[in-house]
């Protein structure tokens, strides 16, 4: 394991800019510090003040769930009432010794009267009291005329088999919406006995709780919603939107959490349970709400500090900038050397003392070192041009010798004397383009020209039957070739692929494809891997394929392509290289 000593540790951790240097010290040793103790103050007050208002939403929610179990109880103490009045029993249980309209206005002047002297200030109530005979008595118009008997009868039936005195129940509106528009309505249901015990009535309350938790939203004062959860985790009614909360997740958590406040990103949850109804009344407050007061203070402090810290940087940076500004001007135009291609100089006007002295310093190398890389390309292209006269010598005709000895032969035989001349003109084509050493490339038409003056030697010494077809648009004459670029894979065609070869065929075709030049040269030979198996009868090789490709690359760089495919029905050779058109020139003109 490698060890470091503490100045190197302190150099790999400390920055070296002195600008950075500066604006460490402040952030370590007065930005941090004073950040963390506000932070700390700020969350413990935020904490506090959580407690007092979840004590206080607390308090508020058992105060609520209180009162609706107070109405529940005085529902329960009207039945007792009922129960114990005398002439409401004997009304129930002897409806045949009263008229309907007697028993009917006895019985709403007792409901009546409790719902002035025990219901003023509750939600809506609403009684049914039904006789085992079928009479029913409301104090409000029944929706659609619903049958009142039949449904109070049931119920009847139910709690008698069930064994019970009364049952708690939420149900659908049965209620005309003149009265009410809630959807469901909180019913307690009892049977009223006489001193023996006997059933003689059933009675209905229902409380329109949804408006009475309407009622407490409306007071609230902070923006909280109210939701009411059965013992499933069911939402049963919610103030809010059901969107807003997830139903499921928030019973998960009060089945889980011992503490009756929750809290996630949006709400702050409290919560109390309603026995007698296995209900829970649950209280939601926005935390933007909750801590209004605090996020105020936070946004107050944050926008002091936040414009304090921006002006002290600033201060602190300019002071430093004007130290380290021209030695960061000078570690920049370090770096776009090599991008300008050594371009880049420091304005001296701009600096002054030991600076100015680093700045000529840096021009001085900057010169120095341009001017050995201005010797080193020139070197450098020094040899490549060296390197491709030596490639094009090899592309000499180096059939001249034999060609020479053909036309002395030639000379002495009379029926021979006339070709000569046309030798002669050939030889002198092929020699006139060698021997220029001042050009590198020629016309497409040029090349063209020394293929035919080859072939042309090549006819009179071996009385070749090869024949040649040229398939080039007359566009592309003054394009620019490379000099003997195509002439010795002809060459090179006509050496070693006919063999055995009886009607020998070659093909230049050369065309223009977007930007690029294109020159294709086959055969129709035997192949190469095939003509590499039969020994020649020469003493001397032929030019190289590798001589080509490397004035290609000398020439053209990467922008050039030689490919070769070759099989038993031929072989084809391709030149791409950059489309090079040149204006056409008269010999003498400059």
């Amino acid at each position: 394991m490698a060890r470091y000593s503490l100045k190197q540790v302190l150099k790999k951790v400390v920055p070296s800019s002195l600008k950075y240097k500066l604006f460490v010290a402040y952030f370590l040793l007065l930005l941090i510090p004073l950040s963390s103790i506000n932070l700390y103050n700020f969350y413990t007050a935020e904490e506090k003040m959580w407690l007092k208002n979840s004590e206080q939403s607390q308090s508020s929610l058992e105060k609520i769930r209180q009162e609706l179990e107070d109405y529940m109880g005085i529902a329960a103490k009207t039945m007792i009432l009922i129960e114990q009045d005398p002439s409401t029993e004997q009304r129930l249980k002897h409806p045949e010794q009263y008229t309907y309209l007697e028993r009917r206005d006895e019985i709403e002047a007792l409901l009546n009267g409790f719902m002035i002297s025990l219901f003023l200030s509750a939600p809506p109530v609403f009684y049914t009291i039904s006789d085992l005979k079928d009479n029913v008595f409301l104090t409000y118009s029944p929706l659609n005329n619903n049958n009142q008997s039949k449904t109070m009868m049931a119920m009847y039936s139910e709690m008698l088999s069930n064994n019970e005195t009364y049952r708690w129940q939420r149900e659908a509106n049965y209620v005309n919406r003149d009265y009410t528009t809630s959807l469901d309505i909180l019913s307690l249901y009892s049977v009223l006995k006489d001193k023996s015990l006997n059933p003689y009535a059933i009675v209905r309350i229902g409380i329109d709780y949804r408006q009475w938790i309407s009622k407490m939203k409306k007071n609230s004062t902070q923006g909280e919603h109210y939701l009411i959860m059965d013992k499933n985790g069911e939402i049963i009614l919610t103030t809010g939107s059901s969107d807003q909360v997830n139903g499921a997740q928030l019973f998960e958590k009060m089945k889980t959490i011992t503490s009756t406040k929750i809290m996630d990103k949006q709400f702050a949850y409290h919560y109390s349970y309603v026995p007698k109804l296995e209900w829970y009344l649950v209280r939601m407050v926005p935390l933007d709400t909750l801590f209004a007061e605090t996020n105020q203070l936070k946004r107050s402090f944050f926008w002091t500090f936040t414009i304090l810290t921006v002006l002290f940087v600033m201060v602190t940076f300019f002071i430093s900038s004007s130290v380290s500004r021209p030695l960061r001007e000078l570690q920049l135009k370090m770096r776009q050397l090599a991008k300008t291609n050594l371009k880049t100089r420091l304005d001296e006007e701009r600096f002054d003392g030991e600076i100015l002295t680093l700045a000529q310093s840096f021009n001085s190398m900057v010169v120095e070192i341009e001017s050995l890389i201005s010797k080193l390309k020139i070197e450098e292209r020094q040899k490549e041009a060296v390197r491709f006269q030596v490639l094009l010598s090899q592309m000499n005709p180096h059939f001249l010798l034999n060609t020479l000895n053909t036309i002395k032969s030639m000379s002495v035989i009379p029926e021979e004397q006339h070709k000569v001349h046309e030798v002669c003109i050939a030889l002198g084509r092929i020699l006139e383009t060698s021997l220029n050493t001042d050009v590198d490339m020629i016309y497409l038409e040029e090349e063209m020209s020394m293929i035919q003056a080859y072939f042309l030697i090549h006819q009179q010494r071996f009385g070749s039957h090869i024949q040649i077809k040229y398939e080039c648009e007359s566009d592309l004459n003054h394009t620019l070739v490379p000099k003997f670029s195509i002439q010795p894979l002809v060459e090179n065609a006509i050496t070693h692929a006919f063999q055995t070869i009886a009607e020998p065929v070659i093909t230049v075709r050369a065309s223009k494809q977007e930007q690029n030049l294109v020159i294709e040269v086959s055969d129709n030979g035997m192949g190469i891997e095939k003509a590499g198996a039969i020994k020649s009868l020469r003493r001397r090789k032929g030019i190289s394929i590798d001589n080509i490709k490397e004035r290609l690359q000398l020439l053209f760089k990467d922008k050039a392509k030689f490919s070769m495919v070759s099989s038993e029905q031929g072989t084809t050779v391709q030149l791409t290289i950059p489309y090079l058109l040149s204006e056409p020139y008269r010999k003498g003109e400059k």
